[in-house]
């Protein structure tokens, strides 16, 4: 006769809070990533939890940026290692990419992509030097508003120039709103994938941006 073995028993939330420090990026006298993921190894060992316990454990830790990492990716994490490994990757430091999540959670305003009634023109710029202005001054004289685009950050982008051009210009007095610019984030590039993409333009925020030169209204 065998003997089943023992089951491990469960945590509970009060013993994971005073085994396991919270991991809130961003706070001020936080601990950084690595730091903490040294801190939950600790616990692991010392309750001799199994893989399941693990990640249940860490993941309630969780606070803040770094919850909202988790549950955006949460299908890519089927283990305590897979775990470890994707949060060093992303949250490689404190501050900038606590800023990045900041970010992040500013824009996770749902919106919807398909806006009947309205018509775009879209132009694509071979070159920044010389620019083509005439063709911008053209479209812009036709339909009387315009967005720019852009992957890089809001201060001295090509974006504010073509604003000044405009500004500059007769076309100027074409305008039925103002200029409306989408760039990328205010903050330093991330490594990360996920994050990157946090980082730079994406189809909602100009849709977004679109609406708003419209006054939220459709032709």
């Amino acid at each position: 006769m065998t003997t089943p073995p023992t089951q491990r028993p469960r945590l509970t939330a009060v013993e994971m809070e005073a085994l396991i420090p919270a991991f809130e990026p961003g706070q001020k006298n936080g601990l950084l990533a690595e730091e903490w993921i040294r801190k939950v190894d600790d616990a692991i060992v010392l309750f001799d939890m199994d893989a399941k316990q693990s990640l249940v454990a860490a993941v309630f830790r969780l606070k803040g940026a770094a919850k909202d990492w988790y549950e955006g990716n949460q299908g890519n994490i089927r283990s305590y290692s897979d775990f470890k490994k994707e949060i060093l990757l992303n949250f490689p430091e404190k501050l900038s990419v606590a800023q990045v999540h900041h970010e992040l959670k500013s824009r996770k305003k749902k919106e919807d992509e398909l806006q009947r009634g309205i018509e775009c023109e879209v132009i694509n710029l071979r070159t920044i030097r010389p620019l083509d202005v005439e063709t911008i001054f053209q479209s812009v004289q036709k339909t009387h508003h315009m967005v720019t685009v852009e992957q890089g950050w809001p201060q001295c982008g090509v974006g504010s120039e073509i604003c000044a051009r405009v500004m500059e210009s007769e076309t100027f007095f074409h305008l039925d709103a103002p200029v409306w610019r989408v760039t990328g984030v205010d903050v330093p590039m991330p490594y990360a994938k996920s994050l990157e993409q946090a980082a730079l333009p994406q189809v909602p925020d100009i849709v977004a941006a679109v609406r708003t030169v419209l006054g939220g209204k459709s032709k």
